[in-house]
Formats: C-alpha cells, structure tokens, sequence
C-alpha cells in the first residue's frame, strides 16, 4: 500500500509550508499569543483566500472538491507552526452541521 502524497498533495504541503514560513513564524505566533487576541486575522485572511476552508467542499457547494486527506495535510503544517487561527475547528464545526442538516447521513 503506497502512503506518500500525490503530487497535488505534495503540492498543497509545499504550498501551505511556504504561506505559513512567511505569516506564521514563531516570533508572530508569540505577538498573537501575547496579545490576548483569540487568532491572527491576516493569516485567517489567507488562509480564506487560499480556499482552504472550502478544500473538502464539493465543486456544487463552491469547494475545491477535495478531501479528508487534504484537510489533515493542511492541519499538520498548521500544527507544525502552531499556526493561532481555529482551522480545524471550523472544518469540524462545518462537517458536523452538514451531518445534521443531511439528517445523520455523513457528508462523505
């Protein structure tokens, strides 16, 4: 069984690696920490910008029509740069609120 990426999910790590070597070095992470705010809003921005909050979305919804995988790929580099924006607690949030709306049926 074959667990590397594919090159578009080697891609989506590159990519997301670089965005947040440049917004989210530990030294910001601190500032935002220090500041009492709950998250960094220009990262939160880019990352809004990048489609990330829409990658597991499907194509019908105005998402990228990716998937699980893409998702925990991106929350392992925020992870990696403890990354202050809530990321994953809002995709969770989303899928659950799809879940219910869709009467218990997984969005998958």
């Amino acid at each position: 069984m074959d667990f590397d990426y594919s090159p578009d999910q080697a891609a989506l790590a590159s990519a997301a690696s670089q965005l947040l070597g440049r917004m989210a070095p530990i030294e910001r992470v601190a500032e935002v920490a220090d500041s009492g705010s709950p998250y960094d809003r220009d990262l939160w921005n880019a990352v809004v910008e990048q489609g990330w909050l829409a990658l597991d979305l499907g194509a019908e919804m105005g998402g990228l029509g990716l998937g699980l995988v893409e998702v925990s790929i991106l929350a392992e580099e925020l992870g990696a740069t403890l990354a202050p924006i809530p990321y994953v607690l809002c995709v969770l949030a989303r899928r659950a609120l799809e879940r219910a709306v869709a009467g218990g049926a997984s969005p998958d």
